[in-house]
């Protein structure tokens, strides 16, 4: 008599030599264990498929998230190089009156200077200092945020933008 473990359930099987339907379920038996063999394998490499994506993601985002900080660190260089000629020439890149809170000129000046593409907001300048104190950088998905209070507190965010739901005008 033989006894197979599979999955938890264990199948008797009288051998005779002259019974065939012991060698029949014998058989049977190895072929089922094969095919759950087989499946655990697959499961397996699906795991570790899904495993491998999601680690990819999360590096992916996470370098550019560091390539945004590495932009954004460049505009306020320039920012600051920017200051320094127009506080020279007797005016201020700061303007509260437009939209993006540069002069006018400032934001092209930038782009050339730092050689990146994305679009800066200045949103606080430090008069005293003559410093940006807040300003965002937005570069694709990704928005790098800058605040400043004095030369001890100064953070950096970034913030990854994902569109869950896109509700369009006629759509009910």
């Amino acid at each position: 008599m033989l006894v197979y473990n599979i999955n938890r359930f264990q199948v008797l099987i009288s051998k005779n030599e002259n019974d065939s339907r012991g060698e029949e379920l014998d058989n049977t038996a190895q072929r089922y264990e094969r095919k759950i063999t087989w499946v655990k394998r697959i499961l397996w490499i699906i795991v570790i498929f899904f495993v491998l994506v999601v680690v990819a993601l999360f590096f992916k985002v996470s370098t550019e998230a560091h390539q945004i900080l590495r932009e954004a660190k460049n505009v306020r260089v320039c920012m600051r190089l920017l200051s320094i000629e127009s506080y020279g020439l007797g005016n201020s890149i700061y303007d509260p009156t437009r939209k993006n809170g540069l002069a006018e000129g400032v934001a092209e000046e930038i782009a050339k200077l730092s050689k990146e593409e994305g679009e800066v907001t200045l949103t606080a300048w430090n008069e005293e200092e003559n410093l940006p104190q807040q300003f965002s950088y937005k570069k694709g998905n990704y928005i790098a945020y800058y605040d400043s209070e004095g030369d001890k507190y100064k953070t950096w965010d970034i913030y990854i933008q994902i569109r869950l739901l896109n509700f369009e005008n006629g759509e009910e």
